[in-house]
């Protein structure tokens, strides 16, 4: 019985990721993007008080930051959320069956 779960949780991952690298550095970057880059990139160039706008929660622009620091490659912080999206998919799943006693 379990194993039909796995395999369907199987299926979703290679659908997520196959989703989330279709076409990743084809596209030009959006405001979105710009605005996580510069943000991310100010907390290391200008600490944490540079940062003028937090759309998202502080930890994220520090990661980023991290991520451009030590590599300087947006394909690279693209990718690192890739895997942590995936990562998140597992982490739900694993959640989801501890709460419902593994009956989902």
């Amino acid at each position: 019985m379990k194993s039909k779960y796995l395999k369907f949780l199987i299926i979703i991952l290679l659908l997520a990721l196959a989703l989330r690298l279709y076409h990743i550095n084809d596209k030009a970057y959006g405001t979105d993007e710009k605005h996580s880059i510069n943000n991310s990139r100010a907390i290391f160039e200008k600490g944490i008080n540079g940062v003028y706008d937090f759309g998202n929660p502080p930890l994220f622009y520090i990661f980023a930051g991290l991520i451009l620091f030590l590599f300087n490659s947006v394909l690279i912080l693209k990718l690192t959320m890739v895997l942590i999206g995936i990562f998140t998919i597992i982490l739900t799943y694993i959640l989801a069956s501890k709460i419902f006693d593994e009956k989902i």
